[in-house]
């Protein structure tokens, strides 16, 4: 009967060893959860590097960068600093891990029997002393997270807003209009479609400026600006316009021939040839004029 409860007594305290390693497991499972998810909102930042979007209009980190050399030493900066944040993730991680298998280790070796009850005893204690500097770990662990993923956020507002040559970044609606500014520049294109319903990998569609028909590869799609009819239209018009008002203003540059006759001392002929004794008026000494300039523009444009 004595032997029966010292068993049942050894029993209990196996089994409360047990527990207290199951509660570390859990402990360090929602770690490294945490951890995946630290990880993974890495990754997703990461991504969105060649995925920013402003208004429906997609650029590529290299895009915001003003050089290749900017753009090369921000990405470098990156990624050595979430991958110097991932190891010493891992290194906590690794350390839990190796906790909980030396705890499950020194379970094993427990043996039933009344000279191990106060060793028993004593790795209970053992025990709960490291699950309370679990606790704290983890606390710490929590903590780091907290704080990277205020890092990121921060991040993310700085990637908001595109740097300029001083320090601070501009408003949003400015950081808009320079992107927008930045689209407009792309090649203007039109009535954009597959090549190839099957396949689709290139796109077939017709430049703005010119009307002829290009073949763009699936992946190169963002290198343009895709805009509607009625915007192509327009800008063809617009286009005609100032070709017509550079045309009107190269006229203008070939002057009238100076005439310093008088309206009086403008002699004028009738039509058999003979000098009319009525002078010239105003209006017809002006069309003569414009009359000549005319001329002279046909010989400059005919050179």
């Amino acid at each position: 009967m004595l032997f029966r409860s010292v068993s049942q007594s050894r029993y209990l305290e196996r089994q409360n060893i047990i527990d207290e390693i199951s509660l570390i497991d859990k402990h360090i499972a929602d770690l490294a959860k945490r951890e995946e998810a630290g990880q993974a909102a890495a990754e997703a930042l990461f991504n969105e590097f060649d995925n920013i979007t402003v208004d429906d209009l997609t650029f590529t980190l290299r895009e915001m960068c003003l050089t290749e050399g900017h753009y090369q030493v921000l990405s470098q900066w990156l990624q050595m600093r979430e991958a110097s944040k991932a190891e010493e993730h891992a290194v906590i991680l690794a350390s839990y891990k190796s906790q909980v298998e030396a705890l499950e280790a020194e379970n094993e070796s427990l043996e039933w029997n009344r000279k191990r009850v106060i060793e028993l005893d004593e790795k209970l204690a053992d025990m709960e002393a490291r699950r309370d500097a679990a606790a704290d770990e983890l606390q710490a662990a929590k903590d780091e997270v907290i704080r990277l993923a205020a890092d990121n956020e921060s991040l993310r507002k700085q990637l908001e807003a595109k740097q300029s040559g001083i320090k601070g970044a501009v408003s949003t609606e400015e950081f808009k209009r320079q992107a927008m500014e930045l689209h407009k520049l792309k090649p203007a294109i039109t009535n954009k479609r597959w090549k190839d319903q099957l396949r689709q990998n290139v796109y077939l569609a017709e430049l703005v400026e010119t009307g002829e028909t290009i073949e763009v590869p699936y992946l190169n799609i963002n290198q343009y600006r895709e805009v509607t009819a009625e915007e192509a239209d327009r800008f063809r018009a617009e286009a005609a316009e100032k070709a017509n008002a550079s045309a009107m203003e190269d006229s203008t540059l070939v002057s009238a021939p100076s005439l310093t006759l008088s309206d009086a001392e403008v002699p004028s002929y009738s039509p058999d040839g003979k000098v009319d004794d009525e002078p010239v008026t105003r209006e017809e000494f002006e069309a003569l004029a414009a009359r000549v300039a005319q001329l002279e523009q046909s010989k400059v444009n005919a050179a």
